[in-house]
């Protein structure tokens, strides 16, 4: 299993990162850190997750070769807007590819959901 840092964000205060995580299937994690953090979420760090099929994230982002990670990070890294993961979770419900999301908080707070196509 590997950790592939996708996009990484700071604006001195306030921090969020982007990985893929490749295993039997793929999880993007975004984590935050910080005071804006805290008061969205009443502690300085959050994460979450979506996990799927290479399959399914291909479909998502309409992309037939190359790499997963190349499409991801193309997919996150874009000059002119911060793209979150509710933007890649966004694009799974468009063409109906099913999901898993997960959440979590320093404070221990944890959220689970399993997300199949309408």
């Amino acid at each position: 299993m590997g950790r592939k840092l996708l996009v990484k964000h700071s604006d001195g205060a306030e921090t969020r990162q982007v990985w893929l995580v490749e295993g039997e299937s793929l999880a993007v994690v975004e984590q935050t850190r910080g005071p804006a953090t805290e008061l969205a979420y009443g502690g300085q760090v959050h994460g979450h997750k979506a996990l799927f099929s290479e399959q399914a994230c291909r479909r998502a982002l309409d992309v037939q070769g190359g790499s997963i990670e190349g499409a991801l990070r193309d997919f996150f890294d874009q000059d002119d807007q911060e793209v979150l993961l509710s933007d890649l979770m966004d694009a799974f419900d468009r063409v109906g590819q099913t999901f898993t999301y997960a959440s979590w908080s320093d404070e221990g707070d944890a959220a689970y959901r399993a997300c199949a196509p309408k």
